[in-house]
């Protein structure tokens, strides 16, 4: 499951405790329209530009020569706070990775870098989403909703597929996939 640029407070919002309970790889119980489910073990990925832990950066790595201490946002003073109790919970099942300064780059490599956008993880995850799909059948999903959910995103995101990645037969065989996938799942998308 993936989290990306979250508030930290979501993760220690009205779900913690299922927050908890998937991030230490149980089964969870969760409403899927209104209905319940279990949702199997997985892993538990976020990003965020905000902190859950406290980072110390020593003297000798910090851009200052000073050690620097960057404190915990969900601590911050003037915040509607968690319970500690939780806070201590959430974080035991998190390791977080802080990025206290942009990395060394070779002058070459900077024309190639940008920002992490909604479309890099469209186009990093289509095909493994397409793969997914294939892999199961209509009746392993507790509604319908879900597989008409990924697949109407995925035939959306054809042609940025198309035009980032793949050239006139890369593009032929991404169609006919979406195609079987809606004769499989009985799906009318345009």
């Amino acid at each position: 499951m993936v989290f990306h640029d979250i508030n930290i407070g979501t993760l220690l919002g009205v779900d913690v405790e299922r927050v908890k309970s998937l991030a230490r790889s149980e089964t969870t119980v969760v409403k899927v329209h209104s209905s319940t489910s279990t949702v199997s073990p997985m892993f538990v990925f976020y990003t965020s530009n905000e902190r859950l832990f406290r980072h110390n950066i020593p003297a000798k790595l910090s851009t200052t020569g000073l050690p620097q201490s960057y404190l915990s946002q969900v601590e911050a003073a003037g915040k509607k706070r968690a319970s500690p109790e939780n806070i201590e919970a959430v974080r035991a099942r998190f390791l977080e990775m802080f990025v206290y300064k942009t990395p060394k780059q070779l002058p070459s490599d900077l024309e190639k870098c940008g920002s992490f956008e909604r479309q890099h993880f469209i186009l990093g995850a289509y095909d493994k989403a397409l793969a997914l799909l294939e892999k199961y059948q209509i009746n392993d999903f507790h509604s319908l909703y879900l597989p008409a959910y990924v697949l109407s995103g995925l035939v959306k995101n054809l042609p940025l597929m198309e035009q980032a990645i793949c050239s006139g037969e890369c593009s032929l065989q991404h169609a006919q996939r979406l195609d079987q996938l809606k004769i499989k799942f009985n799906l009318l998308l345009s």
